[in-house]
């Protein structure tokens, strides 16, 4: 009986995360998206849809662009960056 009337441990709640973090798991985010539009563009063959998969790869990539210029201004050294090949190394020409 003294079980049930025990009061619950409150948990610590984890803490927020960190700029670095965040930007981080973007860019993670954004290079999942970059890989699955890139098969996605070797698999279609439909103009409109080729079309619609090239806008998507460079809004993408300028996302990455956005997100490693705001790495470079917290002066994050570059090892912590996820990304050490730049996007157009992904795409055949």
């Amino acid at each position: 009986m003294k079980n049930f009337f025990r009061r619950k441990q409150k948990t610590a709640e984890p803490p927020a995360p960190t700029p670095l973090e965040n930007i981080i798991a973007q860019l993670r985010d954004v290079r999942d998206q970059l890989a699955a539009t890139q098969s996605y563009f070797a698999l279609e063959s439909e103009d409109d849809l080729l079309e619609a998969a090239i806008f998507q790869k460079e809004s993408l990539e300028r996302r990455e662009r956005h997100l490693i210029r705001q790495a470079r201004a917290l002066q994050m050294e570059a090892a912590t960056l996820p990304i050490t090949t730049t996007s157009q190394e992904r795409w055949i020409d």
